[in-house]
């Protein structure tokens, strides 16, 4: 099952945490990060990406796994973007004399 971000955070430390969030506006984004044995949450304003504020909280038990799991989205994320840029040089490379040839593999 996957963890949420929720879940990183301390019981002590959900109230406040969900009172932070109510502070965040539609026009920003949150940056969510363990730094010396605390979870640290800044929030940018988009796009200028201007720090509005920041808040500290205690981690949960599950934080570690949170963050492996984050970890692994990410590497599984990279690697499909490179596999789809892979996949556009292969295609341009077909294309040559004005034809375009496509290979289409049925599931």
């Amino acid at each position: 099952m996957a963890l949420s971000k929720r879940d990183a955070i301390h019981v002590d430390d959900l109230e406040r945490y969900d009172e932070f969030l109510k502070t965040v506006t539609g026009r920003q984004y949150l940056h969510f990060y363990k730094e010396n044995s605390l979870i640290k949450i800044d929030v940018h304003n988009y796009p200028s990406d201007e720090l509005t504020h920041s808040g500290e909280f205690k981690p949960s038990p599950n934080a570690d796994a949170f963050f492996k799991q984050m970890e692994d989205i990410e590497d599984e994320d990279a690697a499909l973007q490179e596999s789809s840029s892979d996949a556009l040089e292969s295609r341009e490379a077909c294309q040559g004399g004005g034809v375009l040839w496509l290979q289409l593999t049925l599931r």
